[in-house]
């Protein structure tokens, strides 16, 4: 007669353990996509790939989700092989969407319209994602409280430089305008925004909006519809704000631009939009500065941004006419 050990107490909890361990998230590839148009080229993925990995690791996920990127036709073959690679290795496939160089609001239609999973998860190329986000994303596509979902979309990956810091929080405050009992938004920012298929398809992006105003528009049309985007701040993501007068500038006279685009299919500037834009983004930083509620450096840099905007507003009009 045989007779064998009995394992060790230890080895036999630890048998147990790893016998009891939960499996890791899986993503089925039906289920959810990662869509990113890639304006600045594959190079500019780089940050954005390794923080996907990392929350992989941080959040035991064992199958990566597909991705989806929208890349102009002269991208360099080279990069496009070494980016798959890396993504492969997290069990998934990434595929390239080839698309003439456009404004990202079309990229996202394309490159949208193009999966098959049942959810599209958007994402820019300039943002990284927390360590909680593959757990986050997972949750949201098996339990979500809407068909449209907006992530925190204005954490910022660069407050050591001061106009990053600056423009972070006065996207921040803004943001905060358009949220409705806690949880209602009503507006759409696509670098951290969760949908389903079925409603891109019903509500495409606004591609006569090329600069800004397309998520606020989307938003719209979505309730008109019945349908009401919900906001979910444990979707994060980091998003590395401008840090140069020149890019802010830019940006901000872009934002001018698109929301004159998106004011002239209402009809054009009313009376009362423009006494209410007056008193939020000019009279209150002020009384607010006066009062001490905020250091004159915020009030003066909203002050200032928000005049490059309606120096974008009145250029749209008049090369429009």
């Amino acid at each position: 007669m045989r007779v064998t050990s009995s394992p060790e107490p230890e080895t036999l909890q630890a048998t147990t353990a790893k016998a009891e361990q939960k499996p890791g998230i899986r993503f089925p590839a039906s289920l959810v996509t990662l869509v990113v148009p890639a304006g600045r080229g594959l190079g500019s993925l780089h940050a954005l790939v390794a923080s996907l990995r990392a929350s992989a690791r941080a959040c035991d996920v064992e199958v990566l989700p597909p991705l989806s990127v929208g890349v102009g036709f002269a991208q360099p073959e080279q990069q496009a092989v070494e980016l798959a690679a890396t993504w492969r290795e997290g069990g998934a496939a990434l595929s390239l969407v080839r698309a003439a160089p456009t404004y990202a609001t079309a990229v996202r239609n394309r490159v949208g319209l193009h999966v098959e999973s049942e959810w599209i998860a958007f994402l820019d190329d300039d943002v990284v994602v927390h360590a909680s986000y593959l757990a986050e994303l997972f949750r949201l596509c098996g339990e979500a409280p809407s068909n449209a979902i907006q992530g925190n979309p204005y954490l910022c990956s660069n407050p050591d430089k001061l106009l990053a810091r600056l423009e972070a929080a006065n996207y921040a405050d803004g943001f905060a305008s358009y949220l409705h009992d806690a949880d209602r938004v009503d507006l759409l920012d696509a670098r951290n925004l969760l949908l389903r298929k079925d409603l891109l398809c019903r509500f495409p992006f606004n591609e006569r909006l090329n600069f800004a105003g397309e998520g606020q528009e989307l938003a719209e049309r979505m309730r008109r519809h019945g349908v009401q985007p919900r906001y979910v701040p444990s979707l994060k993501v980091y998003h590395a704000n401008r840090d140069s007068l020149w890019g802010l500038a830019r940006q901000k006279f872009g934002h001018g631009r698109g929301r004159a685009q998106k004011l002239a299919g209402n009809g054009g500037i009313e009376a009362d939009y423009l006494r209410r834009y007056l008193q939020r983004h000019y009279v209150e930083p002020t009384q607010s500065a006066l009062r001490g509620r905020l250091s004159w450096l915020d009030a003066g840099y909203r002050l200032a941004s928000n005049s490059v905007f309606w120096l974008g507003v009145g250029y749209e009009q008049w090369s429009g006419r």
